[in-house]
């Protein structure tokens, strides 16, 4: 029964540790169906939704972009895996993986995602659930 736990104490504290990293960008055929988050500046009842905040590009032409996860849903959700996206001109996009850990019910939780190199100038930001456990 501790196991269990040790584990998901563990793997919460790796992925805070690894908030700072440069997300690994996803290939077209890696990407697989995510379910949108919709935008909403307050916290919806029984919904995911998130809160957008600053898109910076800094001098080594990096991308990081800061939104408010939030957790509208009537359960507690223990871990899940989030698509973040990048959209530029002429269809251009750019994806990654981002993980997130503990986020309770009727809660926000801020968060920064990190690109390297993005070779378009961004114009939107779009978020998909690919999983959670709640």
């Amino acid at each position: 029964m501790a196991w269990p736990r040790l584990l998901l104490a563990l793997s919460a504290g790796l992925l805070l540790a690894c908030g700072a990293a440069t997300l690994i960008p996803e290939r077209p055929e890696e990407r697989s169906h995510g379910i949108a988050v919709q935008r909403s500046l307050n916290l919806r009842s029984a919904a995911l939704t998130y809160r957008l905040g600053a898109v910076e590009r800094d001098e080594q032409d990096g991308v990081r972009v800061d939104f408010t996860l939030q957790n509208g849903s009537s359960r507690d959700i223990e871990q899940g895996l989030l698509r973040v996206i990048l959209y530029g001109t002429d269809g251009r996009l750019i994806s990654a993986r981002l993980p997130f850990a503990g986020l309770p019910r009727a809660r926000s939780r801020f968060m920064s995602a990190r690109f390297g190199a993005v070779p378009f100038r961004v114009q939107d930001f779009g978020l998909e659930v690919i999983f959670v456990v709640p």
